[in-house]
This record gives C-alpha cells, sequence and structure tokens, in this order.
C-alpha cells in the first residue's frame, strides 16, 4: 500500500479511537479522493466522478437503500466543505444527508433509525464500518493495480505530484537555488 494512504489510515483510527468523528469522517473522505485520483485522475477530471466511481469500483459492499455513492460523496462535499450534514446535492434532493453512528453497540443505530429518517431525506451509516470497507477497498486497490501496467503508471504519475516532507535544514539549502529560477 502507499505511504501516503497508510498515514491518512494511521490518522483516521488515531481519531476513531478517540471518538474524533468530524476529523474521522474528513480523513474518509480525504482517503477516499486521494484513491480515486491515483485510479481515474489522468482519465476523469471530475472528482465527483472519480470518487463515485472508486466508491462503485472498491466499496460497494458498504452500500445498501440507505446509501450509495452519490450519498457517500455528498457527505464528502459537507463534511469538507462546511463541517455539516448538507451540501448542496443533498439540499437539492439529489442525495440523502449523511449522520455517523460509531462505537460499541451503535451497529444497528443506522438500520433502526433509517427508517424514520428517510421521511427526511437523511441516512445514518455505521462509520466503523465504512473505515472498514475503505481498507479493504484500498487494499483491493493496490492489489489489482500491480497486474495492470496502466494502473502502475496512474498511481505512479500521481505519486509525483503528492506532498512530500522535506527536513528544515534541506528546505534551506535548496529555498536559494528555487530563487535562482
Amino acid at each position: 500500500m502507499d505511504e501516503h494512504i497508510r498515514e491518512l489510515f494511521a490518522a483516521i483510527d488515531i481519531c476513531h479511537a478517540n471518538e474524533m468523528i468530524i476529523p474521522t469522517a474528513a480523513l474518509v473522505y480525504v482517503a477516499i479522493d486521494t484513491l480515486a485520483w491515483m485510479k481515474y485522475g489522468t482519465i476523469e477530471k471530475s472528482s465527483r466522478k472519480r470518487f463515485t466511481q472508486w466508491c462503485e469500483d472498491y466499496i460497494s459492499d458498504f452500500f445498501d437503500e440507505n446509501c450509495n455513492a452519490t450519498d457517500l460523496y455528498s457527505a464528502r462535499c459537507a463534511t469538507l466543505h462546511g463541517i455539516s450534514v448538507e451540501s448542496s446535492l443533498s439540499s437539492s434532493g439529489q442525495a440523502r444527508k449523511i449522520l455517523y453512528a460509531s462505537g460499541k453497540d451503535s451497529e444497528d443505530i443506522p438500520s433502526i433509525s433509517n427508517k424514520s429518517l428517510s421521511k427526511v431525506n437523511t441516512a445514518c451509516i455505521y462509520i466503523d464500518a465504512l473505515i472498514n470497507q475503505l481498507k479493504v477497498g484500498a487494499s483491493l486497490f493496490f492489489d489489482q493495480s500491480r497486474s495492470c501496467e496502466k494502473s502502475m503508471e496512474n498511481i505512479d504519475q500521481a505519486r509525483k505530484k503528492q506532498l512530500v516532507k522535506i527536513p528544515i535544514d534541506l528546505f534551506t539549502k535548496i529555498l536559494p537555488l528555487i530563487d535562482k529560477l
């Protein structure tokens, strides 16, 4: 698996273990965005299409009648752009608002509450299941990519554009070289 994705998963696990739902959800969506960009970034410019396609290809087992890839993309937008449950997709009725259940004994909450929540175009998902399915999907994505030259090229191109950590002493040495450009 990719180093950056492992780092995101570690951060997801830390936030989740400390019951920080907002950063947990945000990091889950960042991970999906990143994986989708690695898979489809060279062929699809729309982040929505990349996100929903990656979800349908790699975490489709997570979805049911209460939540689909568009609902998850809408939740991604709501979370990342406003720490909200409402996005333009949900406010226009194109997607459901997403609430999150987490922790011990909350597995049944989504199935129990979704009957009532459907009346207000809202669904409740078990974030623990989403995290688990994301990890399975990411492993599947990287495993399948190893046997496909084009997929590996896409991943390599994406990796070349990812953030890198530069130690401050090295940064101070290369900064004068950048100024000369």
